[in-house]
């Protein structure tokens, strides 16, 4: 994909993988519901959107709810959306 690139072509890739993304990407456009979310270099989007969250969303939040409450502070149970739990 790069020597096509380097050749002067677009070449579109279609990956929710940022890990793939940095091996064949160096610009991203983020499309989500229809709508342009970010164009922009790697690097920014990972500098501006990268922190120390993780989201988890489970089908039983209830379940998820005791062992994310038992690591104590900075984890938490589900928030507004009932299937999703922040950790």
């Amino acid at each position: 994909m790069r020597s096509l690139a380097a050749e002067g072509r677009t070449v579109l890739v279609s990956s929710h993988l940022m890990s793939e993304m940095a091996l064949t990407a160096d610009q991203l456009l983020v499309i989500g519901r229809g709508r342009m979310i970010a164009d922009m270099p790697l690097s920014e989007l990972m500098a501006r959107h990268s922190g120390d969250r993780v989201e988890v969303r489970s089908a039983d939040p209830q379940r998820m709810r005791g062992p994310a409450r038992r690591r104590g502070p900075g984890h938490a149970g589900a928030g507004r959306d009932a299937r999703r739990g922040r950790a």
